[in-house]
């Protein structure tokens, strides 16, 4: 368990915490030569033994509970930085009222803000011009078809997939899902 405590008060931080498991494998490696001569003789044995992985599995487990506890902390998708990572019910929750809280200007910056992570080169200027627009409909319509085409990313509804599907460095590139061919149906009675 990693618990976050205010430096001010000296109490922890409520519903910020990371709680993680890790089971490691006993997985023991051994070497053993020895000599002997009969008789009247000489000789020795020689035994190592080493355990793997116990180190490395506690340095990946802290790591990932201070991310994890930095990414409520912060109210950062964390998850995002982790191949197949689960969203944490917690932060979205923060994210969405954080994201309900703020004035119409200042949303429409943050989607801009976003738009450039996809690619799209908008300027940040907080105003819902033609090219933000144009940009909107581009990214939606190639990453987010399921959404529609009126799209109101003044609501958190509208906002999250953009917020939340922001490629990743392990994402397949697009033009490859979309190249992809679809698996032929199997054919009945064969």
């Amino acid at each position: 368990d990693l618990n976050l405590v205010s430096f001010s008060t000296q109490q922890m931080v409520p519903r910020i915490q990371a709680s993680n498991v890790i089971k490691v494998l006993n997985f023991t490696a051994e070497d053993n030569a020895s000599l002997g001569f009969y008789g009247d003789s000489f000789g020795f044995k020689l035994e190592g033994r080493y355990l793997q992985g116990r180190h490395s599995a506690i340095r990946t487990l802290v790591d990932l509970s201070v991310l994890e506890l930095m990414g409520k902390a912060t109210n950062t998708p964390y998850w995002r930085c982790i191949p197949n990572g689960v969203p944490d019910p917690v932060v979205v929750d923060n994210m969405r009222t954080s994201f309900e809280g703020l004035t119409p200007q200042l949303k429409i910056g943050l989607v801009q803000v976003m738009l450039r992570k996809y690619g799209e080169n908008v300027a940040v200027n907080q105003q819902l011009d033609e090219p933000t627009r144009r940009a909107l409909r581009n990214v939606y319509s190639t990453r987010f078809p399921q959404v529609g085409d009126s799209v109101d990313v003044m609501t958190w509804q509208g906002f999250e997939p953009l917020f939340f599907g922001v490629p990743m460095p392990w994402d397949p590139p697009l033009a490859t899902q979309a190249a992809t061919p679809a698996a032929p149906p199997a054919r009945a009675g064969g």
